[in-house]
């Protein structure tokens, strides 16, 4: 088994992303930083916050996270170069995995408002259902104070069961 670099113990998966002593606090503090801009609740950085990944802003929090320790752990390894995460660019990082998602959204309630206006009244009622519905499903996936998305005009008529989207 080969040892870890920074720290010498032996090098598996969980030590490397889970129990390292060389950053585990600072992956502490940025998870539960980012965590409390999101809105959620903190958790204990270890291998139970796997339990979360259904919330899609929590998974992608926890993939940028591993990210940047493989990639601070393969500096030290091949170029001895020590790097450290700054909670500034694992943020960076999430608000554009959430960029996309948005986008595809928008796309989608554009499109369906194109049809709306080709159809009759009960065909439009079905419609702006679908609509504030695909609002809704973004938000519950998707929705944090991190990043504020600025809602268009013509989309604020459909967001009668939500707060503030967020971006």
């Amino acid at each position: 088994m080969q040892h870890a670099k920074q720290c010498g113990e032996d090098e598996t998966s969980e030590h490397i992303f889970f129990n390292c002593k060389a950053h585990i606090k600072n992956t502490q503090e940025i998870f539960n930083y980012t965590l409390i801009k999101c809105g959620h609740t903190t958790h204990t950085w270890n291998v139970k916050i796997l339990n979360h990944l259904q919330i899609a802003l929590i998974a992608n929090l926890i993939a940028i996270i591993f990210e940047k320790i493989w990639h601070k752990r393969n500096k030290l390894i091949h170029d001895e170069i020590e790097i450290v995460i700054h909670r500034q660019q694992v943020i960076r990082e999430l608000i554009k995995t959430q960029r996309a998602p948005w986008d595809r959204t928008q796309a989608v309630i554009n499109k369906t408002l194109r049809i709306k206006s080709k159809q009759r009244p009960e065909e439009q009622n079905k419609l702006d259902s679908l609509i504030s519905l695909k609002l809704l499903k973004f938000s519950r996936q998707w929705n944090s104070p991190l990043h504020a998305i600025a809602l268009p005009k013509h989309l604020k008529k459909y967001n009668n069961s939500l707060s503030t989207l967020h971006k």
